[in-house]
């Protein structure tokens, strides 16, 4: 809140009074600044106002399994539930009958998408459910819907989970391969309290470092937009991204659940369907979240049977949301996490550097000056190139250091100790090749390394 803002709440809500001459007497006057300015400056100091964690629009569950569906603050959870629609009741002990006939109810609206697996059905059915609970959990993974061409339907699955968390369409960011500015987009979106982020149609490689702290973070630090000032908020937000054939990068890529969609058809937006999908989620808004929660509560009043592996750093989504559409017979919707992970770019790219660089150690500074020597190494290492053309010595080091002992096919990125020059030095253990041995088709300058 900004102090003008403050000044016309204070003044709104308490009665200034300042002496005026004329009159010799006490009048009516609005708030002074500088009473806003002191109270915004205590930021909470010994302040008795409820910490508020996120302001949503549909009933979702506490730590403890019980269910918020009255309008107004839940002092355990720091939520504040508001609307006036009238839901529908979750049964505090439902059966696995119940949970069977709320998964059909909630299998619904994505009933004629054409998922690849039964894995990525059930991911679908993930993230609807996610989509209510995500407020209360305290970490929950990035769904990535992709398809090999457009018009599938990866937009309508987020719509829909975005219908039963928010009552409407998700807001998208546009996505950008500028990383500093996708920084910018997604605070601004988490700063405005959006329980739905889509980065809707990515068409370049998806990496993020932000993302990834705010899958895994309770709290995140987001900078203010025309400010240098950062301000910490609870990472309460569902993240989903779409694109065609879309990539995943690095550290990203372990903390998304996957959803694959192929229609098999050149033209997959001319197929006719029953019902609009979206539309349907709108009319059965109700009978969509009591769903998704009874089958929840059904698997906890069961015991939490037979819970599923651990997913790093999702372990409360895992043992929740994951567990319970295994429990009731579907597919683990994690897929095939091995497949997911040999397709990670990020391997890839450093496979190629490790297959690139010398046999004997090396510096940073050395392999600057074989880049314009080696089309090679400068095809490997063109992600270190400045605009100008210029090789960033200073960048291709932190990569070293950053992947160090990272192993790819037996191999990795070995620091050694320093030389007289204090700088550090590198070298590929584990390489087999033979160093005096000479390449068939050797490139100018890498005879000598």
């Amino acid at each position: 809140m900004t102090e003008a803002a403050l000044v016309e709440v204070l003044t709104e809500r308490a009665l200034f009074m300042k002496f005026n001459l004329r009159v010799s007497d006490f009048v009516p006057c609005d708030c002074p600044p500088e009473v806003a300015r002191m109270v915004l400056a205590r930021k909470g100091h010994n302040w008795t106002m409820p910490r508020l964690r996120a302001v949503i629009s549909a009933p979702t569950l506490r730590p403890d399994g019980t269910v918020i569906n009255e309008p107004g603050y839940d002092a355990e959870t720091g939520l504040l539930l508001v609307g006036e629609r009238l839901w529908r009741h979750v049964p505090e002990n439902p059966s696995k009958r119940e949970a069977v006939d709320a998964l059909a109810v909630l299998s619904e609206p994505i009933a004629s998408l054409p998922f690849v697996s039964e894995s990525d059905r059930a991911a679908a059915l993930a993230l609807l459910i996610t989509s209510v609970l995500r407020p209360g959990l305290k970490t929950a993974p990035m769904f990535a819907v992709s398809a090999p061409s457009a018009g599938t339907g990866k937009s309508l699955v987020v719509d829909v989970a975005a219908v039963m968390a928010t009552g409407r369409r998700a807001a998208v960011i546009t996505p950008t391969p500028d990383e500093a500015e996708l920084e910018k987009r997604i605070g601004a979106c988490a700063l405005a309290g959006d329980q739905i982020l889509s980065i809707d149609n990515v068409t370049h490689i998806l990496r993020s470092d932000q993302l990834c702290q705010m899958l895994t973070q309770d709290e995140v630090q987001v900078r203010v937009l025309g400010s240098s000032k950062n301000v910490r908020i609870p990472a309460t937000s569902l993240i989903c991204a779409t694109g065609n054939n879309l990539t995943v990068y690095g550290d990203l890529n372990r903390r998304t659940i996957q959803i694959r969609l192929d229609a098999k058809m050149e033209r997959p937006e001319e197929r006719h369907f029953k019902f609009d999908a979206v539309d349907l989620a709108m009319r059965k808004r109700p009978e969509l979240v009591a769903a998704a929660l009874t089958i929840v509560r059904a698997y906890w009043s069961a015991g939490l049977p037979n819970m599923a592996p651990p997913m790093g750093n999702f372990e409360d989504w895992s043992g929740l949301v994951r567990s319970s559409l295994i429990w009731l017979g579907l597919a683990d919707c994690r897929g095939d996490v091995a497949a997911q992970r040999a397709a990670d770019p990020e391997k890839d790219e450093l496979a190629e550097i490790i297959e690139a660089l010398p046999i004997g150690p090396f510096t940073a500074r050395e392999i600057g000056i074989r880049v314009a020597e080696s089309p090679l190494l400068r095809e490997a290492l063109s992600f270190f190139m400045e605009r100008n053309g210029v090789f960033s010595s200073k960048r291709f080091g932190r990569y070293l250091a950053r992947y160090s002992g990272t192993r790819i096919g037996g191999r990795c990125i070995e620091q050694m100790p320093r030389d007289n020059s204090n700088s550090s030095v590198w070298r590929i253990a584990g390489d087999d090749r033979d160093p005096k041995a000479s390449p068939s088709e050797p490139e100018p300058g890498m005879a000598d390394w």
